[in-house]
């Protein structure tokens, strides 16, 4: 409990919790959405939690769910990531009240981290900025890995909906209905819920756009640098990965255990299933073969797949970053051979014009070049199609663009990368440091932006200029950079490229 904190409870049908008060917002953390997945629950939909006997103590975040060591940069303060365990399906919430009557706009917040890594608790995630805007902000833990994602014939013979390989995906699920349930007694309205991620985040996002059982539990989406309508190519690595290859991926980690049944593997410590699943496969990459795979039955279609007549009708925020990909590149080198014989498989003829802006032959120019390749190709066009998809649908989106660098972070190595924006929405700019006051701006903006769009499904906030939705014939997004105004879509000479590839 903080030094200058305050106790204070909330009743649930559950049970009571006992949280804490400070500087104005409540906080209720480590709440448990569904009973521990240990034992013979491993590999198996969450379960509903049952009534606590007595208070439960709500002041210090549940552990976060088993995982590897993160790749690259991580944003979990050292108090909030020692404690990893298996029973890890808690949640955490942020509200300025907690009268019932309050009906505040709920905001859910799905962590990133490839379905591999992150939780509910990092810092960058804390929802007092946003909660005293006037909405409650709830994040939460789900099953990653191995442990979330694994698909196995045994598994879906014991199934009852015939299927198995998105536990993590159903952890969200059972998130959702439990706010559903509960969250009126922190002073949210379950009929006006906002879900919101960025990258793996934003891919959750997407599949429970996708996902029947997730129907009527979310009425707005925010999907921030992932989640699109990807022309990445299918394969046991990729975001259009096959049922099938989640199949055979299962049964190599069986084997990595050395195990000869399901109960076997249940058995297993969990540090022997994290390792087993973490275990590179030859062209495939650990960070995105745990997506959410379209089974038939959970899930029609893959996070990376086209829009449908029956994907969820809600409005719909799409966004992304201006050099996503800085971090993707600086995780493998950026070498002047691979940019070269890269360019062209990706682009044809196209690989020339950005060969002209980015020569091949210098190493620092091979970087920018990768970098401006793979932002384009995994989230600028993808980011378009689906508008586009939408658009047609009758449901165009609103779409952003940032391109902010604090004055503290300007390097040729940093710029706007790939979660860049996250404390900007959070209004935590203390934990991205270097900031000035137009960054203090930005942050205000954003967070209304935000918070407006989950209040009424349109993110124009007063005074500023008009957001329209996309159009394909006239693309606008608005820009969050040095100001805040709408403009053209960030097309390029590797994105046109991109298009034609595409057809």
């Amino acid at each position: 409990m903080s030094p200058d904190s305050t106790p204070v409870t909330a009743t649930t049908r559950l049970g009571a919790l006992v949280g804490e008060r400070a500087d104005g917002v409540l906080r209720f953390l480590g709440i448990p959405y569904a009973r521990p997945p240990l034992g013979d629950l491993r590999w198996r939909a969450p379960q509903p939690p049952g009534p606590w006997e007595g208070p439960w103590e709500a002041r210090r975040f549940g552990p976060a769910c088993p995982q590897p060591p993160a790749q690259g940069p991580t944003y979990v303060s050292p108090e909030r990531s020692e404690r990893q365990d298996e029973d890890c399906l808690y949640l955490n919430l942020w509200t300025a009240s907690a009268d019932p009557s309050a009906r505040r706009p709920v905001m859910v917040w799905l962590h990133g981290g490839g379905f591999r890594n992150g939780s509910g608790a990092e810092a960058w995630y804390d929802g007092a900025a946003l909660a005293l805007r006037g909405v409650v902000l709830v994040t939460l833990n789900y099953r990653l890995g191995a442990l979330g994602f694994l698909a196995h014939e045994a598994l879906e013979a014991e199934s009852p909906l015939g299927t198995s390989g998105n536990y993590g995906l159903l952890d969200q699920v059972a998130a959702l209905e439990w706010l559903r349930d509960h969250v009126a007694a922190f002073g949210g309205d379950p009929g006006n819920v906002t879900i919101f991620g960025q990258s793996a985040g934003a891919g959750s996002v997407r599949a429970l756009l996708e996902c029947p059982r997730a129907r009527g539990l979310f009425h707005r989406a925010i999907q921030q640098s992932g989640g699109f309508a990807s022309s990445a190519l299918p394969g046991p690595g990729s975001l259009n990965s096959t049922y099938a290859d989640k199949l055979r991926i299962g049964r190599l980690v069986q084997q990595r255990l050395g195990a000869h049944s399901l109960q076997e593997m249940r058995a297993r410590p969990v540090s022997e299933v994290v390792a087993a699943g973490d275990a590179r496969m030859r062209r495939s990459n650990p960070a995105m073969r745990w997506w959410p795979t379209a089974d038939g039955r959970l899930l029609p279609r893959t996070v990376g797949q086209d829009v449908a007549e029956d994907t969820a009708d809600v409005p719909l925020m799409l966004g992304h970053v201006a050099n996503e990909a800085n971090v993707l590149v600086a995780s493998f080198g950026a070498r002047p051979m691979m940019y070269a014989g890269m360019a062209p498989g990706v682009l044809g003829r196209a690989a020339l014009e950005l060969f002209r802006e980015h020569p091949p032959w210098r190493p620092a120019s091979a970087w920018r070049g990768l970098e401006s390749l793979f932002t384009n190709m995994i989230f600028l066009e993808p980011a378009w199609e689906m508008a586009r998809q939408l658009a047609r649908l009758g449901r165009p989106p609103f779409l952003y663009h940032f391109t902010r660098v604090a004055p503290g972070r300007r390097d040729p190595r940093v710029l706007a990368n790939h979660t860049t924006e996250i404390p900007y929405v959070f209004g935590n700019l203390a934990q991205l440091g270097g900031c000035d006051e137009r960054d203090a701006a930005l942050s205000e903006a954003m967070q209304s932006a935000w918070v407006a769009f989950a209040r009424s499904g349109d993110p124009a906030v007063a005074g500023a200029a008009d957001w329209p939705r996309f159009d394909p014939g006239r693309p606008v997004v608005m820009r969050f950079g040095d100001a805040v105004a709408p403009g053209p879509y960030p097309r390029g000479a590797v994105f046109e490229g991109l298009r034609r590839r595409r057809g």
